[in-house]
């Protein structure tokens, strides 16, 4: 649904001045990005891979579950049960192993890297604006 909705969605953003945009959660798929890039008219994609460790991964899930979208915050569901956290990073960890890379495409560690630094160095080497 995403990426069949993606044309429409750049020619709302495009036409309020956006010269480029992310596409964030799509698996590291040669044919994902050929697909996006199809939706969008004359664009030029700029693959950025971000790699995490299985441990950190597997933090970083039970973290976000547990944490920042558990049901105290007003988040998560009854779903998070401890042996669905475990499926979910099983499962996370299984994609990992076999996501292959794409040629070209900048790919960045995030582990102990927050998005506001990650924002930064994918700035500072694709020469994307800033505003």
């Amino acid at each position: 649904m995403k990426i069949r909705n993606l044309g429409s969605i750049w020619r709302n953003y495009q036409a309020a001045g956006a010269r480029c945009f992310v596409v964030s959660g799509l698996g590291a798929a040669v044919d994902d990005v050929e697909t996006c890039a199809g939706a969008v008219p004359g664009s030029v994609p700029t693959v950025c891979v971000l790699t995490v460790t299985e441990t950190e991964q597997r933090a970083r899930i039970f973290r976000r579950a547990q944490q920042e979208y558990g049901m105290e915050h007003g988040g998560g569901s009854t779903n998070q049960t401890l042996e669905a956290l475990e499926r979910i990073a099983a499962d996370a960890a299984q994609e990992l192993a076999v996501s292959e890379p794409i040629p070209g495409a900048l790919v960045l560690d995030t582990v102990g890297v927050g998005v506001r630094e990650l924002a930064r160095q994918v700035l500072s080497v694709t020469d994307w604006p800033v505003t």
